[in-house]
Order: structure tokens, then C-alpha cells, then sequence
């Protein structure tokens, strides 16, 4: 009598799901330096804050590689049937973006969807590192925020400043630096509360930030996520990698394959509309 061969079956790794509950939640976006936690807006009232400079990698239209600057722009598409948020590499590191060719092969369509097209348009967030005054004890924190809920209204309190205010300097880390007092407002959204800064003060520093806190910080430019092309397609079309291979030897993929002018860019001004609504913030 012949007898049975056993199946070999894969198992999946304790360790590894331990170790990947111990980190919490995994973002989409931005990667998180080792023991560094994110800060979050909790509740209304004033909020006081210091934000620090970090070395520029990549130079941008807002800082030169070398200089020193604050924050760290960068956009996001929110795809997928959960709408997770995935960095978008055209508008974010000027590289190939297959959710933007498809937006720009939509705006071409008369009878497309403007709802789809609204929601996968790239929202423009924003990367800080901060000091919490609240709570120092957490040391450095990264702050992930959406820039209509924070940027936006720093960027208009700066640009309304006098000259001789300084507050374009804000994040300097010496005597010379302001700390932000910050009025937080609760807003809400399809049945969701989150919270934006209302008000901005600058608040000469009394002392300065300690230079351990800051001066070995990755670079922002680091942190951030941006997936290779043929992943984030295979994300948006909900397909695997391999699939996608397999449709792109077909002719009637969605997709431009080459470089054109119309799929280098998606319209900026499309991002000067208040999108808070659908651009509310992930933590």
C-alpha cells in the first residue's frame, strides 16, 4: 500500500508578528527614526512648540542641498479601498507617477467620474521635527500633518510679518529663535473629529535647544516613502506586480508608458483649493 507524502507547509513567523506589533502602526508615507514617536494635535487649546532645523538633501523650490530648513513639503494619493495615503512621485521628487497619468488621461475624458478625480487628486502634507513643551520627556518628535491644518497658517503669519520681526527665522535653535504658541481648533469631517492650529504666536526663546537634540537628526528629505513606480501602480489597480508585467504588454493598458508633456505634471492650482475636508489628518 502506497503511502501518503506528507505536505511541507510555510508558516508564518511569531517573531515577526511580535516584533511588528511591539512598532504599531506602519505608515504608508514617511518612515520613523529608531525611538522616535509622532506628535499629534489632542485637543483644543494653546499648544507651545519648538521646531527644529534639519540638513536639506534634496534641493527643492523652498531650500538648497546644505541649507538648513524646517519642514519637509511632500504629496500624497489616497487609493486603494481603505484610501491609504501613498506618497506621490511626480509632485513630490519630480518622477514618474501612475496615479497622475492616469489623472491626466481622466481629465481628457468627458464622461469621467469628477469624484474620482477630486479624491485621487495629490494633497500636499508636510514633515517637522518638534518639541513638544507638554510633554519634553518625549524628546524629538516627528510631526506629520496635512499643510491646510497647520502650514498654511504659518506661511500667512510669516509672510504678514514685519522684516524686523525675525520670524522668518523661527527655527533657529540659538537665543535667536522663536518657540510657537499655537491656538488649536476642533473641526470635523463625515462624522470625524480632528484638529487644526487657528492661531500662531512667536515667543522669543529664553534659552537655546540643546544641540544633542538636533545636530544628528536624519535629514526629512530621508523619511520620506516614495514606492517605485510598478509597486504603486500594482497598489492603485489592486493587482500584483507580476499582473502588472503581464498587462503592460497588452495595448490597452490605461497607463502612458513614456514621457510626455501633458503626464509630467498634474495642475498645481489644484492644490490652492481648501481640500481640509478630504485632506484631514492620519494620526
Amino acid at each position: 500500500m502506497a503511502t501518503r507524502k506528507k505536505k511541507k507547509r510555510r508558516l508564518a513567523s511569531a517573531k515577526k508578528r511580535a516584533e511588528a506589533h511591539s512598532q504599531g502602526f506602519e505608515r504608508t508615507t514617511t518612515k520613523t527614526p529608531d525611538g522616535m514617536s509622532y506628535f499629534q494635535l489632542k485637543a483644543e487649546g494653546m499648544k507651545r512648540i519648538d521646531i527644529l532645523p534639519y540638513v536639506v538633501k534634496e534641493s527643492s523650490r523652498f531650500a538648497d542641498a546644505g541649507e538648513l530648513h524646517y519642514e519637509k513639503t511632500f504629496f500624497v494619493h489616497r487609493i486603494g479601498p481603505n484610501g491609504d495615503a501613498y506618497v506621490c512621485p511626480n509632485r513630490t521628487s519630480n518622477k514618474k507617477c501612475p496615479i497622475c497619468e492616469e489623472l491626466n488621461r481622466m481629465k481628457t475624458d468627458p464622461n469621467a467620474d469628477e469624484g474620482l478625480i477630486k479624491s485621487l487628486r495629490p494633497k500636499e502634507r508636510q514633515l517637522f521635527y518638534v518639541i513638544d513643551h507638554d510633554e519634553p520627556e518625549k524628546g524629538v518628535q516627528l510631526w506629520d500633518i496635512s499643510y491646510y491644518l497647520f502650514g498654511k497658517q504659518l506661511d500667512a503669519r510669516i509672510k504678514n510679518s514685519e522684516e524686523d520681526d525675525g520670524f522668518d527665522m523661527f527655527f533657529d535653535p540659538g537665543e535667536d529663535g522663536f518657540t510657537l504658541r499655537l491656538g488649536i481648533g476642533e473641526r470635523s469631517f463625515a462624522g470625524r473629529a480632528f484638529y487644526e492650529v487657528e492661531t500662531i504666536d512667536f515667543k522669543p526663546r529664553k534659552t537655546e535647544i540643546d544641540p544633542e537634540l538636533y545636530e544628528d537628526l536624519p535629514s526629512l528629505d530621508e523619511l520620506i516613502k516614495v514606492e517605485p513606480f510598478d509597486k504603486l501602480k500594482s497598489i492603485f489597480l489592486q493587482t500584483s506586480e507580476d499582473e502588472e508585467i503581464e498587462e503592460e504588454e497588452d495595448d490597452d493598458v490605461p497607463f502612458e508608458t513614456e514621457e510626455s508633456p501633458k503626464s509630467s505634471n498634474v495642475k498645481e492650482e489644484e492644490d490652492d483649493d481648501d481640500d481640509w475636508d478630504d485632506d484631514w489628518d492620519d494620526d
